[in-house]
């Protein structure tokens, strides 16, 4: 396959698409990997390129063309739902991250988007638990791969999975244990997890004790971080009022914040705190 510059295949590909002369549609398909010349248009030219160019670089560059030009995701139809099994990894990614813009419209790609989940791409899976979020996907096999997507190698697609759970009120799939470990990650990741487990803990009654158990730990991160999610659950953090006021006492950061705040919702159970602490 030649490489072609970036510039060299839009170029190639306007012309294709306005071409008239068969003899020079061929030596353009040729060029551009194709085995013969598509129907004359830029729209049925780029479907076209992005279905059957042999060249990773010419489907990437008709699919982000297309994007560009406005074109629905209806009109492209399956060939773009196919890309998502692209054998490029870019290819993928673009594909998903169009899918996740276009929002419910894009609900006929889930299947695809589902399958996605396990791929070999960090990026890719990632960009596939946002996009079945955003096109607001629900569907009962999806449940088992998002709820497995917790198990990830990524701290931050088990976190992403964790949200999705949430979101779709399966929020007792959610495999506390694992989400409560990723608490003692780097910032950028361990945010997510913080809200994560925010979100989860209005539903799922594991979320607070394990909480609880993170605040009576050692790990100082870990401790502050648990502190801010449960400041995240107000009144439905109230039994853990009593491990918050020691961690004020340990001078963890965010415990006073939040016992702040789950006082101020909660404020007859709190009274019976304060008399007895």
């Amino acid at each position: 396959i030649v490489r072609l510059s970036p510039l060299t295949i839009d170029r190639l590909l306007a012309v294709l698409a306005n071409e008239s002369d068969n003899a020079v549609r061929k030596l353009l398909a040729k060029a551009l990997t194709l085995r013969n010349p598509p129907e004359q248009g830029l729209i049925p030219t780029l479907i076209y390129c992005l279905h059957r160019a042999k060249n990773d670089s010419v489907r990437l560059a008709s699919l982000r063309i297309l994007k560009t030009n406005g074109t629905s995701v209806a009109a492209v139809g399956p060939v773009l739902w196919e890309r998502v099994k692209d054998k490029s990894p870019t290819v993928r990614l673009e594909a998903i991250r169009w899918l996740g813009e276009t929002g419910p419209p894009a609900k006929p790609a889930a299947s695809h988007l589902l399958s996605a989940l396990s791929d070999e791409d960090l990026q890719v899976r990632r960009a596939a638990l946002e996009a079945l979020r955003r096109t607001g996907t629900r569907r009962k096999d999806g449940l088992h791969l998002i709820g497995r997507a917790q198990r990830d190698p990524d701290p931050l697609v088990r976190c992403l999975a964790v949200e999705e759970l949430v979101e779709l009120g399966a929020a007792d799939r959610v495999a506390v244990p694992l989400l409560i470990a990723d608490l003692s990650n780097p910032e950028e990741l361990s945010r997510c997890t913080v809200d994560a487990l925010g979100a989860a803990g209005h539903f799922n009654r594991d979320v607070v004790p394990a909480l609880v158990t993170v605040l009576q730990g050692k790990e100082p991160l870990s401790k502050s971080r648990a502190a801010s999610a449960l400041m995240q659950l107000g009144a439905r953090a109230r039994e853990a009022i009593p491990g918050l006021i020691q961690a004020q006492k340990d001078q963890v950061p965010g415990a006073e914040n939040a016992l702040r705040v789950i006082r101020e919702s909660a404020p007859h159970s709190s009274r019976s705190h304060r008399n007895r602490y």
